[in-house]
């Protein structure tokens, strides 16, 4: 299980559960450098797997994975952190969100939250909240 952020093309009004994500096209190269450039600002040493779709960004020490496609981007990380661990974790993935707006046009989404990005970052204790609720149903059930 993983915390997921998602990020496509909307417009004004238009709800994210009705976008479409468009046909497949290649990723455009400028964008692709300037996004894993200012990844690697904030999370230092990221791994690079990437085709003429798709670039993605692996941070490999916290498990926080970026999938970048021309009309769409993920960000997900293992539900293994708790407490200020998670916040320092919410923290990152909603900084990493902002880089992914800033740099692609894309609009970015909380599912667990319910809230556009930009509402969420601005109310972390609700994504950490939801990180100890796994992580102590995680541990009742002795899931590691």
């Amino acid at each position: 299980m993983s915390y997921d952020l998602e990020f496509l093309r909307k417009d004004a009004g238009e709800a994210f559960e009705a976008v479409d994500d468009g046909a497949a096209e290649a990723l455009d190269a400028e964008v692709r450098a300037t996004v894993t450039a200012a990844v690697r600002e904030l999370l230092g040493d990221v791994a690079v797997h990437e085709g003429e779709l798709y670039c993605e960004l692996e941070h490999r020490p916290t498990g926080i994975q970026l999938n970048l496609y021309r009309h769409s981007a993920a960000i997900t990380v293992p539900y293994r952190y708790s407490g200020g661990d998670a916040a320092t974790i919410v923290g990152q993935i909603y900084a990493l969100g902002r880089i992914v707006e800033q740099h692609t046009g894309l609009i970015g989404y909380d599912p667990q939250t319910g809230l556009a990005l930009a509402e969420a970052a601005a109310r972390p204790d609700q994504a950490v909240e939801i990180f100890d609720r796994t992580a102590a149903s995680f541990a009742r059930r002795g899931i590691a």
